[in-house]
């Protein structure tokens, strides 16, 4: 039910995935240093997932099935597993995420700072905290909805 608190930490979850689509929500950025390959995701200085189709398609199911998670409260193994599948992407999400900001910065070329400093700077926007949240709110809605299994089996015995 809506009314259940794993509900509002799966509504959490997949708003948390979800919020990566905002423009602002950058997995990486290039503080300092250029490229001159216009076809790569550092082209414009900031990393988010509209730079890959796979982190698009990762991220849109991830939240997704967090979502569609929230109305499956009358079969508790399916919105269990559901969240694991969510996790899954998630994390995958990230990793693949990782891979791509670290083979896309391997290609920045450096840029003298001042004449003490010669390097190629890269950060991690606030894009990475999010599938990370999105796995650690699932895992909290997923030990509610074991509680709730358990409240369900003992009523079960009692009759």
């Amino acid at each position: 039910m809506i009314q259940r608190i794993q509900s509002i930490f799966l509504l959490l979850a997949s708003g948390a995935v979800g919020s990566l689509f905002a423009p602002l929500m950058a997995l990486g950025k290039v503080i300092h240093g250029t490229t001159d390959d216009a076809s790569s995701p550092l082209a414009d200085g900031v990393f988010t997932i509209t730079d890959n189709a796979v982190l698009i398609g990762l991220t849109a199911a991830a939240a997704v099935g967090f979502g569609v998670a929230i109305f499956l409260f009358r079969n508790r193994k399916w919105q269990i597993r559901l969240s694991q599948i969510g996790n899954v992407l998630s994390g995958g999400l990230l990793a693949y995420g990782y891979f791509l900001f670290q083979k896309a910065a391997a290609t920045l070329k450096m840029v003298d700072i001042d004449a003490n400093h010669a390097a190629s700077e890269v950060g991690y926007g606030f894009g990475v905290v999010a599938p990370i949240l999105a796995i650690i709110l699932s895992l909290i809605a997923i030990r509610f909805i074991k509680k709730d299994e358990a409240i369900v089996r003992s009523a079960d015995r009692l009759r």
